[in-house]
This record gives C-alpha cells, structure tokens and sequence, in this order.
C-alpha cells in the first residue's frame, strides 16, 4: 500500500527548522544575539545616554585643524620625492596654466600736439586718449578724400540708431503687440553730410518700426549729395519731413546733428531747433557735436565716429562707432591705433580717472 505524500513544511510556522552544522538550537542562538543587541541599544539601560545632550561645541574644541592639516602635508612615505615647500599653492577657482600674454591697456597712441585734454577708458579697460578736433576733421576729410565717406556715415548712422533704440527703451517698446506704444523718433539735420547720418538714422530707426520724422534745421544754399539722397529716400521710408518745428510729434528720442567736423560752423542758425529741442522731454542724442555742446541745452548721448573727443559733460555718454577707418589712414594721420572693438560695433566710454 503506497503511502501518502507528507506535505512539506515550506512556509509552516509551526515547523522546526533544522539546524546546520550539528547541534540544535544554531538559529536560536542568533535570534538571542540579536535580542540582546537591540535590548542594549534601545532598551532601558541606553535610556540616559539617550537623555544626554551632545556637546557640539566640546566637542569641535578636540578638533584640532591646523595640526590635522600640518600632519597630512607632513607625512609621506620615504621614497616619495617632495616638491620645495614654497612650491606656491593654487585654489580650485584659480589657473594653474599660463594664459596669453595680457593685451595693450591704450588701444590708441596720438601725438601730443594732436591729443585732447581726457582720456577715456571702455569697459574692458582699454586706455583711449580724446583726439583733437582738428585730427577729427582731418579723419573724415581723409575718409572722403578715398571715397569712404558713405560707407562711414552708414555706419555712423547704424551706431545712432542702436543708441536711440535703448534709450527708447529696446525690444519691449518695439514689440508687435504693442505696436500702439511705438516710440516717436525726430531728427534735427544740419544741410551738411552730418545731417544725412541723422536722416539716414530716422530711416533705420522707422524700419524697426518706430514713428520717425524729420526736420532740416537751416536751408542748404549748395545742397550735400549726400544729404538730398536722405531727404528724398524719408517718403519711401515713411518718414514725415516737417517744414517747421511747430509741425514735428512730441519725441521720445531726438538725433541732434546740426554740426559738421569738417566744416566747424558757427551754430546760430540753428537757433529755432535747438530750442525746440530744449522744449522736447524726449531723451536727446547728438551726432558728432561740437566739443563744447549748446548753450543750455543737456544730451543724454553723443555718437562719434572713429576717435573719440574730448566732450562737455552736458552732452551726456560717449559712444564710440567703428566706422572702418582704414590703417593706412591712421599711418597717414600719426595715430598707433589698435581695434578696441572687439566683437562689438559702438562702444560706452567713461573719463578716465587716476585709478586708470
């Protein structure tokens, strides 16, 4: 008679499990060894341990640091050889390789008879020394004598731009949703090729999309080339030329450019428009103005081109726009120049002061 299969124990409570290795009992003793270390840990006899506070400060007073740290620099092993100890330690925010020899501080070297009374520093820290008017005349007259003229101003212009568009406040003036708050652009232009980098400005500043319009300060009795193609590019563009100051918009930005470097004519004509510009409450930029600025009048900003000069403090920031003045140019003029532009086309330049 086949006897039933006994029903194994796997997983019975009730079961006793053998031990291993001889012997009974193997996993009691375990289970004994464990009760007793639990009972040692958090039974009532670890009860005033527990109740202690720890002494933090007591114990951070046994720690010794600096002998911790002479210990470590002091032990080595004898067949280590050792570095000088006045090997010069380096942090981990610090370059242990040795960078490019450092650039020139002055990216522009003028001679004395031709330099102004300031020097200006950009914001990397370039050294640039104000050029005198008469080195100013003789740039652009050099750039018109090749033919570069037009190239310049439209990169004067384009700097001008860049400069009122910030001080008409940016991108959040200009955003398509909030094209009923665009910001109101007027040029004052003299009859003169300075006067056509405004118009040609008012042009640029109306393809971003500001409202722009224009005013030719004083009649042109022989009229610039360059300034009668602006005036009859402003109604393509859709720029409003105003026949008289009382007809211009209320301005968030006014381009002043109602003097010629080259020329260096007196500023009485334009008696009417600066004091319309006076009266404006929009921020006003002036494109290269004379050294002394006007009579009662304060400018928020002045763009010039290639050098920079030694300006009155009413006329506010110098900017300064890489007009591509050729190097040949500069030999001619006696001027050591270094691009201090770097990967930018208009720079902020501060006076410098004895620090610098």
């Amino acid at each position: 008679m086949v006897q039933p299969e006994q029903k194994r124990s796997y997983g019975n409570p009730s079961s006793t499990p053998k031990s291993r290795g001889g012997g009974g009992g193997g996993f009691g003793n375990v289970y004994d060894k464990a009760r007793r270390r639990n009972e040692a840990c958090f039974g009532e006899l670890a009860d005033p341990a527990l109740d202690d506070d720890f002494d933090f400060e007591g114990n951070l007073a046994l720690f010794n640091k600096r002998a911790l740290w002479e210990q470590i620099r002091n032990s080595h092993k004898p067949d280590v050889v050792r570095q000088a100890d006045d090997v010069g330690k380096f942090r981990h925010d610090e370059n242990v390789l040795g960078g490019a020899p450092p650039a020139p501080r002055c990216a522009l070297r003028l001679p004395d008879a031709l330099r102004g009374p300031a020097d200006y520093v950009t914001d990397s820290g370039l050294l640039l020394p104000a050029a005198a008017p008469r080195l100013r005349a003789r740039l652009w007259a050099g750039l018109a004598r090749a033919g570069l003229r037009p190239a310049a101003a439209a990169l004067l212009a384009r700097a001008a731009a860049d400069v009122a568009l910030r001080l008409a406040g940016g991108g959040r003036r200009l955003d398509p949703r909030n094209a009923h708050q665009a910001p109101t652009v007027v040029a004052l232009a003299g009859p003169h090729a300075a006067g056509a980098v405004a118009l040609q400005a008012a042009r640029l500043l109306a393809a971003h999309g500001a409202r722009a319009a224009a005013l030719l300060a004083a009649p042109a009795p022989q009229p610039e080339p360059a300034l009668a193609r602006e005036l009859a590019a402003l109604a393509p563009a859709g720029v409003a030329l105003a026949r008289e100051a009382a007809d211009l918009p209320s301005p968030d930005v006014v381009l002043l450019a109602l003097y010629e470097p080259q020329l260096d004519e007196a500023q009485e004509q334009y008696a009417a428009a600066l004091g319309w510009a006076a009266r404006a409450r929009g921020a006003l930029v002036a494109l290269e103005p004379p050294c002394a600025g006007w009579e009662g009048l304060a400018t928020r900003a002045a763009v010039l081109g290639g050098l920079p000069a030694a300006l009155a403090p009413s006329l506010g920031a110098q900017y300064l726009a890489n007009v591509c003045v050729p190097a040949a140019l500069f030999e001619e003029l006696q001027v050591e120049y270094r691009p201090p532009f770097g990967a930018s086309a208009v720079l902020a330049l501060h006076l410098a002061t004895d620090a610098d």
